[in-house]
């Protein structure tokens, strides 16, 4: 069976943690629209794609997976997952098993503002979120609302547009430059918004920031979830991370669980308090986080080949140790002389 991850960047842990698991039973197929990024220069095949707001993009890659006989598609991507999962039927249709939320899913993860609506209105807790400065300046007036405060992008990833403003004068001037910049963002291409939309206002919350990765199998039923403790990012990227006992976060992988019912592996964002989390975020994907988890024991790449070929995941891949500490580092290889 051979796998196709999209998107790839700098994933290269990931391509290997795919090809240990294919174990020779087949070849993991890179996709990127840079033909040189690291992670395409470790598969087995790689594919210059165009960009995912291209008219044809969809139509290109199930071409793609169907010419090379791909079972598997996982994209690592926000923006071009929520191309695809608009069409993820389609790879349904053709065979081929899609690690890719639902149309629904995938439009409220991307979108910030109502995701964090939607949570609170299923019981859990979210940052109060606005992208009025309007609105923003009568909560600080009545009380309800205090510096510090957060700016980030509606539609963002990697930590796009985030700033941290201590008072009214840095949250001006961080919104409008941060509404101009985002007119460029790749998800204006295929999710667009007036530049009065664009940009949140979020109340900065203390605490420890923690990320969760919640498995499913591909029936969309729980198997397992992996905690973590953040201490340094990078670009959006987990940068520093130690693993963190599974019981943690109480009964919220659970509850989180059966809301999601999706397939595969998402990662959260959270702040824990003591008391109670408090959701920054769902990326249904691998996240940055994940290879920590691998590094502690967990395999969920072999997991998803195992369930893919209709087998058992073996247990000790959907655990890990707590208490171990990470940190990412660079490689370099020759690619031309």
């Amino acid at each position: 069976m051979n796998i196709l991850l999209s998107a790839v960047g700098r994933r290269t842990y990931l391509v290997r943690q795919f090809q240990q698991a294919l174990q020779g039973r087949g070849k993991v197929i890179a996709l990127d629209t840079n033909f040189d990024s690291p992670a395409m220069l470790v598969a087995d095949e790689r594919y210059l794609a165009p960009p995912a707001h291209d008219p044809a993009y969809v139509d290109w890659v199930l071409a793609l997976a169907l010419r090379t006989q791909a079972g598997l598609i996982c994209s690592l991507h926000d923006v071009e997952g929520f191309v695809l999962a608009q069409h993820r039927q389609r790879f349904v249709n053709a065979g081929i098993q899609a690690i890719l939320p639902s149309h629904d899913w995938a439009r409220l993860c991307l979108d910030k503002l109502a995701c964090g609506v939607f949570l609170r209105d299923a019981g859990f807790e979210a940052p109060w979120t606005s992208t009025s400065l309007t609105e923003t300046a009568e909560s600080l007036a009545k009380g309800d609302l205090n510096f510090p405060l957060v700016i980030k992008a509606r539609l963002g990833f990697g930590s796009l547009a985030l700033a941290v403003c201590q008072d009214w004068a840095q949250l001006v001037s961080a919104y409008h430059k941060a509404a101009i910049e985002l007119g460029d963002s790749p998800s204006q291409a295929v999710f667009p918004l007036h530049e009065s939309e664009r940009v949140l206002i979020q109340s900065w919350i203390a605490g420890k920031e923690y990320r969760m990765e919640l498995l499913h199998d591909l029936k969309g039923r729980y198997a397992s979830h992996f905690i973590c403790e953040l201490h340094q990012m990078r670009f959006g990227e987990s940068e520093s991370v130690t693993t963190r006992d599974p019981d943690l976060l109480n009964d919220l992988p659970h509850r989180l669980s059966k809301l999601f019912v999706h397939n595969s592996i998402w990662g959260l964002d959270l702040i824990w308090d003591g008391e109670q989390a408090i959701i920054l975020d769902i990326n249904p994907r691998f996240t940055g986080a994940y290879p920590f988890c691998h590094l502690a024991g967990a395999n969920v790449p072999a997991a998803l080949v195992a369930w893919a070929m209709g087998q058992e995941a073996k247990p000790e891949w959907l655990r890990m140790a707590s208490g171990i500490r990470g940190v990412k580092i660079f490689e370099t290889m020759e690619i031309d002389r």
